[in-house]
């Protein structure tokens, strides 16, 4: 879910609700709040409060599976989220791991066990962007898998062929979500159950149409996916080497499909995408991928 800015940088509320109730009217299998295009990072706690009361009032209205994000670069303020946020009884909180200083796996586990005795019944999934400054094998994230019983995935960056093996280890214990534009491979590779998808930006119901198909015809999943891959290699990394971040490219991408209400701005002081690159950017797409653009 993403949240739109009017140019002064405060919420577009109306812009939110068009978009909350579009994305319950969609077949994704659920909706989560304050990801990292959620801009968790950049938020007040009052706004913080608002946002997911929206979203579960919404959820809960139309019988729809949500998440919601407790993320924050400080532990205390994640752990105050979880706890204000408890009483909305989503299906699941997403963390980080505090990230001012890399942690040591005790001061890990010391973070996780809190965060999920706050958060009990409620599970946890764990979210380890590429960028974060705890780094963390498979043997660590067994260990905290053995140690923190709440603790039911993690959300990982891009999986290297070389980590194919332990990975499948992982996803028999855990649910393990991975990047939406590899999700077929992760399908047939076995290395991954799901996606907090970038691809759904473009058009949710296109991808959740593109699940389906891996699952039942994984080689076709596949087929697609280098499409997918090709529109991202040629459009989408070369804006991220120019210095735009993944919330910016999220919401270009939402712009691109125009089927999420929203809109590309990105609170100060990040950059966000443009008009033009939004046209330039769509032609591309609807070249590359015109199936995303007529599923409905």
């Amino acid at each position: 879910m993403q949240i739109p800015f009017n140019t002064d940088d405060t919420i577009d509320y109306p812009l939110l609700n068009e978009g909350i109730d579009f994305l319950v009217r969609t077949s994704l299998h659920g909706i989560y709040s304050n990801g990292t295009a959620g801009e968790f990072y950049n938020q007040t706690e009052v706004e913080f409060d608002k946002i997911n009361e929206m979203l579960a009032e919404r959820c809960k209205r139309t019988e729809r599976a949500f998440q919601i994000g407790a993320s924050h670069m400080s532990p205390i303020i994640s752990l105050e989220r979880i706890r204000r946020a408890k009483a909305l009884n989503p299906q699941a909180f997403q963390v980080i791991f505090p990230d001012w200083l890399p942690m040591t796996i005790e001061e890990q586990i010391l973070f996780m066990i809190k965060i999920a005795e706050e958060a009990n019944p409620i599970p946890i999934v764990l979210y380890l962007p590429g960028h974060a400054k705890t780094k963390l094998s498979v043997k660590d994230l067994e260990y905290l898998s053995d140690h923190i019983p709440g603790l039911i995935g993690i959300k990982t960056a891009m999986i290297t062929p070389d980590r194919y093996a332990d990975m499948r280890k992982l996803n028999q214990r855990m649910s393990v979500f991975i990047p939406g534009h590899h999700l077929a491979t992760g399908i047939k590779e076995k290395i991954g159950s799901g996606s907090y998808s970038n691809v759904a930006c473009i058009n949710p119901d296109a991808a959740r149409k593109w699940y389906d198909i891996m699952l039942s015809d994984v080689e076709r999943g596949m087929l697609i996916e280098n499409m997918v891959r090709k529109f991202f290699d040629e459009e989408i990394i070369p804006l991220a080497s120019r210095g735009y971040s993944d919330p910016a490219l999220d919401k270009l991408l939402a712009a691109v499909g125009g089927k999420i209400p929203a809109n590309t701005r990105l609170r100060w002081p990040y950059k966000s995408a443009d008009d033009k690159q939004v046209v330039a950017v769509r032609a591309a797409a609807r070249k590359i991928l015109p199936d995303f653009f007529d599923i409905q």
